[in-house]
């Protein structure tokens, strides 16, 4: 084991990668998150401040054969007790493969993740040999389409001294700058503060009143979408209209989880947007979190800037 601290960063720090750049990803099918904040590490479920990364170990590992690639990934305490993997694809999101990492012994929470690169370059914005996430095995041992489980930006990253980060770089996804791709063999160091959801604790219920905008159409229907495991970004709970506050009682899920709002269970029939004030312009919110309160109250409301996509004036 060695000590090497080289830089760290956070969603609320900057954009400014300890990896080379970010760029614009290819097509793939995954989840429309969003950053939140990162975890505390006694309890993964609960927000609080990223890690001190003067007090990381990181762990020697091998070199990898030519053709292939290695992450080195710490998670935090509480959230390996399913293990970690890699999602993704060498060969243009053909298939998405998942690769299960193997505990490094001697190095608690740390995983070693071994991905065999594709022959040629992946197609699109950049030219890598292998692009994907770092995600929590859930229950079952399969991570779903739309990498419920995946790392989120609340986390810091940095690379130890026999890590080679000009073979490795973070591009944006979905507001997210967490996916990982490959450009050559070598070695990537990851230190991860927070995952989307986090199999290993229990869920809480929740209930949510929210003041929302009068509806664009009165056929409309919102509801939640989200990284809970009633939806998993796939599907949608229906928000019920009681007095002038829309309300969804027992929906189960932990305080990493995220959830937006939108109409008739479609990003394409609209979701509430905010209205900035020094632009004139509104624009989506980014993915609420669940948080502590079981109770989730928000006056998303005409009075406050609020109003649905379709009839923003956009």
């Amino acid at each position: 084991m060695k000590k090497f601290a080289w830089a760290f960063m956070t969603a609320f720090v900057s954009l400014a990668m300890v990896f080379t750049s970010c760029a614009k990803p290819g097509d793939e099918p995954s989840d429309p998150s969003k950053p939140d904040q990162p975890v505390n590490p006694e309890d993964p479920s609960k927000p609080d401040q990223p890690a001190d990364p003067e007090e990381i170990e990181f762990p020697e590992v091998s070199a990898p054969e030519e053709g292939f690639a290695k992450i080195v990934v710490k998670v935090p305490a509480g959230t390996d007790c399913n293990g970690v993997a890699f999602k993704g694809t060498n060969d243009g999101w053909a298939t998405q493969p998942q690769t299960d990492g193997e505990a490094i012994e001697g190095a608690e929470g740390w995983y070693e993740i071994e991905l065999e690169l594709g022959g040629e370059m992946l197609a699109g914005d950049l030219a890598t040999y292998y692009q994907g996430k770092v995600c929590l095995i859930p229950e079952g041992g399969e991570i779903d389409g739309s990498y419920t489980t995946q790392w989120s930006e609340g986390y810091f990253e940095i690379n130890a001294d026999n890590g080679q980060p000009d073979m490795f770089t973070l591009i944006e996804d979905y507001g997210k700058i967490n996916k990982l791709a490959v450009l050559g063999s070598g070695i990537c160091y990851i230190v991860i503060d927070r995952f989307d959801a986090n199999p290993c604790v229990a869920n809480d219920t929740y209930s949510f009143s929210l003041a929302l905008p009068a509806l664009c159409d009165e056929a409309d229907q919102p509801s939640l979408i989200g990284s809970f495991p009633a939806s998993n970004w796939g599907g949608d709970v229906d928000l019920e209209l009681v007095g002038d506050r829309w309300i969804a009682e027992d929906v189960e899920g932990q305080a990493a989880n995220e959830f937006k709002v939108r109409l008739n269970a479609s990003w394409d029939a609209g979701q509430v947007q905010k209205l900035n004030e020094e632009t004139g312009e509104y624009a989506d919110l980014g993915n609420e979190p669940f948080g502590e309160d079981l109770e989730i109250v928000k006056e998303w409301n005409e009075a406050n800037g609020y109003a649905w996509s379709p009839c923003a004036g956009l």
